[in-house]
Order: structure tokens, then C-alpha cells, then sequence
């Protein structure tokens, strides 16, 4: 494990935001005993830092733009570089301070930032300084001051996502836990929840989708046979984590007091906090533990981790419309099937197709090969940069780019495997693509996602997808003035 170095910035980018983050932060300041002058001064002074340092930040727009951008986030220091780099900040005190001063390889993502961060800390910019890191972190621990202070975020919470009303506190003692504990937590989800027979039968499905992914990149008309093999040796090694992980991790040493014994919520999330981040301090110089699992058990979601090569399915989301164990293997292909697919598909993203079989910043391609692949990404670009939403709104194809072409490898992967079926039922396996996609929003969510989500929206994310195919057109007889009806010339597809 390497340490890596980067920016932790909060930009109060749109009006409204700005707004909304000032009438909390304002709040928060008066709950800490500050007059509203005193808070307001405090306040002037983060947007003051945030508009310092801003400028020297690569921002989400023009990294999303940016094909190169891995690349440029991958520089490697010593600490003696770091701390030439940035003197006044005295990088090595701040790092022995922290138990981290052993590194022998620092990633730092970003030196625009900390030569621009070293230019401002001066001492007279150090009250401006302060009143940010002040306000930072009585933000993060509000949920656990009191109930003053929790009202304050739920209502900051509700005024940003358009959403109303309070989460039960038994459904939030329970979002705590999963929060804070996830492992040990999940450890019991999957004592109760969970079995063998599913990990077994996603594992299985697993393996037949990267066998025909292999097919599939063997296939292709525009890579050539020394690009196709380092492909396939990238699916050969792929790591793959169904379900929960193989060892958990000891817990035992870790200090929980309740407030009978004299403890107090922010003491012992403070405890648990320390203990994680004592736990990355003892992998700090080793080689990455790629069976560490990448996500809590519990967690419905998926994911895929270019720098270890790992797909991580949690037992979380094995269930209701995205698997079920009796369910016909139709509709399990077509929701998580094609989640798998999407996740293996990650790996030949355009972040992706920068690391190496062994999860290493390398490049595995043939320099045409390389050209090819980005005219395609570039298309995948431009294509959801045209789509137009209910509300008038287009897609940012730049922001999405690598989780569209993973949505259409993913669905082209589980495409091929109902084509080896017998009489398969396509019918069922869009129908339950759909249905795992459905979703209920506030107009201010999907606006926020629709800024900053690297996803697309759901509905997006069907409808343009299965439009790209044409077994999809046979099965719902899609003719050309039909709404759904993409010229076959402006089809995507990559893998």
C-alpha cells in the first residue's frame, strides 16, 4: 500500500449551494456558541480560502475531459521531494505526526494544488486557515453533537436533495452502525441472510460471463492479436469477491464504551476512526492484499478496482430485482448478469484500459490499438452528450463516459450468453434489466446527480443502452419513427 496525497476541498460551486452551505455552516457556528457577526466572519474567511486555492484544483469538468487524466494523478515522491516541494508546509512533521512518515513512494495526485496550498499558508492567512479546518470539522461531526446539531444536517440534507421529513432514529441507529461497523456488521448480515448456494451460483455466472468476454475481444474486427492477448490475460487474472469476504478482520482491540460506562457517540466514532486508520497504517509498504474485500457485505451496489483488477459483488445486492436464487436465468442476466458485465467491462474503460493485468498504472496496448479505442471512447462521448432528458437537459457524456461503455459491455456480454440459450426468453431479461432500474427522485437529486454523477440517470441507462442492440428492436418490433429507434450507423459499441 502507498500513501497517497491529495486535495480535500469542499467548493460551494452553484448559487443555491452556496447559499444553502452558508445558512448550515451558519447554524452550525451559533449551535457552537458563536454570534451570528462571529459566524458570518468565519464563514467570509472559508469562501476567502476556497477561492485561494480553486483555481490551482483540476476540476471535475476538465478531468472528465481529459483522456490522460490517470496519468497525470500518478506522480511518485519521497518524502524529501514532497517536502522540497512544499517547505512551508513541513510535510515531514505533519507525516511523522501522523505515522506515516515510512512511505517509501507517496502518489501524489496533484502538484498545482500543494505548491498553490504552500503559497498561501502564511501567517497572515492562517486565521482564514483556521476558520476553515473549524468549520470542516464541526461540519463532519454533527451527526454525532446532539440533536441541535443533527436537525441542522437533516435539514441542510433535505434543503440539497428536495427530500422532506426525518429518517426514524431506529433506521438511523442502524445506518450508523452499517456506517461505522460495516464489516463487523455485515458479518452478522451474512450469518442470516446469506448462503453458499448463491455465492456458488454468481460465481458461476461470474465465470461464463468473462469466458464469453474473452469471445467477445477475440472477435473484434479493430484490435489487433497483440492487444487481444494481454486483454485476455487481464480476464485470466481477473480477482474476483462474491458475497462476503474469505477472512474478517479482528476488531477485538477496538474500544466501544456505551454512555453508562461513560462514553458518548462522537467518542466512540472518533475510537473507530483511529482504528482504521491504524489499520492503513500497518499496511503502509506492503503489497496490496488484493483479498481484501472491497466493499461491506451488506452493501447493494458492485464494483470494479483497476488498481488490484477486482470485481466485488456484495451479498447486498443478491437479492430482489437484481437476483434471485429461483428466478429464470433470463431475469438474472438481465439484471445482475448485466451488472457483472458492467463491472468486468470497468476493466476496459477508458480508466481501465490504463492498468494492467496486475492492477499497474501500464499501458497493455499497441499504439494503433490505443488510437482505435479512443475514437470509440470519443464516440461514446459525443453520443450521450446528445441525449436529452425529460426536463430538457443533456446527458454530460464526458462526465459518464466509463460507466456508459461498461453499461453497454456489460449488456452486450449477457446478449451473447442468450444467444447459446435454447428458445431464451428475451422478453423476460429486458423486462428485468427495466425493472432493476426503476427509481423514485426529487428534481433536486436528479439535477445534483445529473452535475456530478458519473453515472447517467437510470432511466438512461436502460433505454439508451437496449436501444443499441438490435435483439432488442426484434423483440419489441421497434420500427424507425418509433421514440426508442437509433439509426444502426450510430449504434455504439466497443466490446
Amino acid at each position: 500500500m502507498h500513501y497517497i496525497f491529495h486535495q480535500q476541498l469542499l467548493i460551494l460551486v452553484s448559487t443555491r449551494t452556496k447559499s444553502l452551505g452558508i445558512n448550515y455552516y451558519t447554524t452550525l457556528l451559533t449551535l457552537s456558541g458563536y454570534t451570528k457577526e462571529q459566524a458570518k466572519a468565519k464563514i467570509d474567511n472559508l469562501l476567502k480560502f476556497e477561492n485561494m486555492i480553486a483555481p490551482s484544483i483540476i476540476g471535475q469538468e476538465e478531468k472528465s475531459k481529459n483522456n490522460n487524466a490517470i496519468d497525470e494523478e500518478y506522480n511518485v515522491y519521497t518524502l524529501d521531494q514532497l517536502d522540497a516541494l512544499a517547505p512551508n508546509l513541513n510535510l515531514k512533521t505533519i507525516m511523522k505526526n501522523n505515522k506515516i512518515d515510512k512511505a517509501n513512494k507517496i502518489i501524489l495526485t496533484e502538484p498545482k494544488w500543494l505548491k498553490a496550498l504552500n503559497e498561501i499558508y502564511k501567517e497572515e492567512n492562517l486565521p482564514i486557515m483556521k476558520d476553515y479546518l473549524e468549520i470542516m470539522n464541526i461540519a463532519s461531526a454533527a451527526g454525532y453533537l446532539g440533536e441541535d446539531f443533527e436537525k441542522a444536517s437533516t435539514e441542510f440534507n433535505n434543503a440539497l436533495s428536495g427530500s422532506q421529513g426525518e429518517i426514524p432514529k431506529d433506521e438511523k441507529a442502524i445506518n450508523m452502525v452499517n456506517s461505522a461497523l460495516a464489516e463487523p456488521f455485515g458479518k452478522i448480515y451474512i450469518q442470516k441472510y446469506f448462503s453458499d448456494k448463491i455465492k456458488n451460483n454468481v460465481k458461476d455466472m461470474t465465470d461464463e460471463i468473462i469466458e464469453t468476454y474473452k469471445k467477445r475481444i477475440n472477435n473484434l474486427d479493430w484490435m489487433s492479436d497483440t492487444t487481444k492477448k494481454s486483454a485476455v490475460e487481464k480476464l485470466n487474472k481477473l480477482n474476483i469477491q462474491i458475497g462476503y469476504p474469505d477472512k474478517w478482520y479482528d476488531y477485538s482491540k477496538l474500544e466501544i464504551r456505551s454512555y453508562e460506562n461513560g462514553g458518548s457517540l462522537l467518542e466512540n466514532v472518533e475510537n473507530i476512526s483511529k482504528f482504521a486508520e491504524e489499520k492503513s497504517i500497518e499496511e503502509l509498504n506492503e503489497p496490496v492484499d488484493k483479498s481484501e474485500f472491497a466493499l461491506s457485505p451488506q452493501t447493494i451496489n458492485a464494483c470494479y478496482n483497476p488498481s488490484s483488477n477486482t470485481i466485488t459483488v456484495p451479498a447486498g445486492i443478491l437479492q430482489g430485482e437484481f437476483y434471485n436464487l429461483n428466478a429464470s436465468k433470463e431475469k438474472n442476466l438481465g439484471a445482475i448478469g448485466a451488472i457483472i458485465g458492467h463491472e468486468i467491462s470497468h476493466a476496459f474503460d477508458n480508466t481501465g484500459a490504463k492498468f494492467d493485468c496486475d492492477g499497474n498504472l501500464n499501458s497493455w496496448w499497441t499504439e494503433d490499438d490505443y488510437k482505435k479505442f479512443e475514437e470509440k471512447t470519443n464516440k461514446v462521448r459525443s453520443f450521450y452528450s446528445q441525449v436529452k432528458l425529460d426536463n430538457g437537459k443533456n446527458v454530460n457524456g464526458d462526465l459518464t463516459v466509463g460507466e456508459n461503455i461498461a453499461d453497454i459491455g456489460g449488456m452486450a456480454c449477457a446478449l451473447d450468453i442468450l444467444k447459446q440459450m435454447q428458445n431464451p426468453d428475451y422478453k423476460a431479461f429486458f423486462e428485468s434489466n427495466a425493472a432493476m432500474w426503476r427509481e423514485i427522485s426529487t428534481k433536486e437529486y436528479a439535477d445534483y446527480g445529473l452535475q456530478y454523477n458519473e453515472h447517467s440517470p437510470n432511466k438512461v441507462r436502460n433505454n439508451i443502452v437496449l436501444a443499441q442492440f438490435d435483439k432488442f428492436y426484434e423483440t419489441y418490433g421497434i420500427k424507425e419513427n418509433d421514440k426508442m429507434y437509433i439509426k444502426p450507423e450510430d449504434r455504439l459499441k466497443i466490446w
